[in-house]
Parts: C-alpha cells; structure tokens; sequence
C-alpha cells in the first residue's frame, strides 16, 4: 500500500507540474486575474450573409490597455463592438483554442486600443456609456459611436448590413457638457471674446468639427485650452 501511495504522489507531482508547464502566455500576462475574467462569454452571432461586421475598427483583434477597478493591464488581443456596446477579449486556454470574454462595465473604467482613447463616462442625463475621449487641459471631446444593422436594400436581397461607424459629439468643459452638431453649436460652450479666435482657427484650418480628423481636432482643443490658462 506503501508503495501505491507514493506513487500515486508521484503521479500527481508529474501532472500538476505539466500543468504548470503548459500555462499559455496569456494566463502570464493577465495571470488569470479575475477581475478580467469575470465577464460574461461573447457569443454574438451575425446573421449569415452580412456585410460588414460589428466593431470599431474590423474584425482585427489588437494589443491594448484596460483599465479595470483601478489596476491597469496590458492586453494582447482586444476589440470593441460598438453594434453591442461591448468590450471583448481574446485570450487563447490551455488547449490553445481562442476564446472570447465581454469585460464587465461594472468594473471597467477604460480602455486604449492603437491611439485612440475610451473610458466609461455619465453624462449629465445620468446615461453611462461608452466614449471615444480626446482631450487637452480640462477641455474634452466625446463620442459616442455606434452602428445599426438593416435589412440590403438591394432588389431582392435578403442579407443585412452594418453601416460604417456613426457618432454623436459632445464637448464637455467646465462642468458643462453640450452634444455639439455644426461648429456653431461647439461655439457656444465658450465664451463670446474667445469665440471670434477659435472661428478664426477654424476657418484658417478649413475644419468642420462634426468631419475632422481626431489628430485636426486634437489641434483645436489645444488651441482652445491655451485661451483657458
């Protein structure tokens, strides 16, 4: 019996020690960490037929960062579905097959993939959501961005399609936060000397604020926050 045992603890040395061995590199880097792992699995479905897809930016899932309840990790695989309004990892198991997590907005805060910025954020109706944030001083652009799935229009066609990525813009600046449409709208969070200067930036830079890029808009919200000092 003696013997049985011992080689019973023997065996479950070996095993647990393979086990150790084949720990991919995913649970290195996020350790298993159960504040990323307790999100719920992501399983949506397209219809089959489907132009287009659901995120951001592609199917392409990206290195990234999270902020989650106030620890910060570093990401090998991340995406976000602006159709769901869902954040998605990747991580691949123990038996190298690719699995796919929705990260909990109840502890995530936000999150960066490439160079663009996201955080969760209340606005003042209360709504917390989703944004894509640029900033310079205290001055802030949001945007909410979203996409819809529609029946092809296409005669005879029965297959949906996600249009490109659609946003609604808000400047938010000394506890105010308006959703801005024209650059006259974006004006008006400002005060009406400093006005006539950022009209002046704007028409000299030809930017319409609701088609700019975020690197021209970028630029603005630096000018903007050199008259706040």
């Amino acid at each position: 019996m003696k013997w049985i045992s011992l080689a019973a603890i023997l065996l479950f040395s070996c095993f647990n020690s393979i086990c150790q061995d084949i720990l991919t590199e995913d649970s290195r880097i996020y350790g298993r960490d159960p504040l990323l792992f307790n999100g719920d699995k992501y399983t949506y479905y397209v219809p089959s037929g489907t132009e287009g897809d659901q995120f951001f930016a592609g199917k392409q899932f990206s290195p990234g960062t999270i902020k989650f309840n106030g620890a910060v990790f570093q990401v090998s695989r991340i995406n976000y579905d602006i159709y769901n309004q869902q954040v998605i990892l990747e991580y691949s198991n123990e038996a190298g097959a690719s699995n796919f997590i929705k990260l909990s907005q109840a502890w995530l805060e936000s999150f960066q993939i490439g160079d663009q910025y996201f955080e969760l954020s209340a606005l003042p109706d209360g709504s917390s959501k989703i944004y894509q944030v640029l900033a310079a001083g205290n001055i802030r652009i949001l945007f909410y961005l979203y996409k819809t799935l529609s029946l092809d229009m296409g005669t005879g066609s029965k297959n949906y399609v996600f249009s490109s990525p659609k946003k609604n813009c808000y400047l938010q600046m000394k506890n105010r936060c308006v959703e801005y449409k024209s650059n006259k709208s974006f004006l008006s969070v400002f005060l009406e000397e400093e006005q006539l200067s950022i009209r002046k930036f704007m028409k000299s830079h030809h930017l319409n604020v609701k088609k700019a890029s975020d690197r021209s808009l970028t630029e603005l919200l630096n000018y903007c926050a050199e008259m706040e000092k």
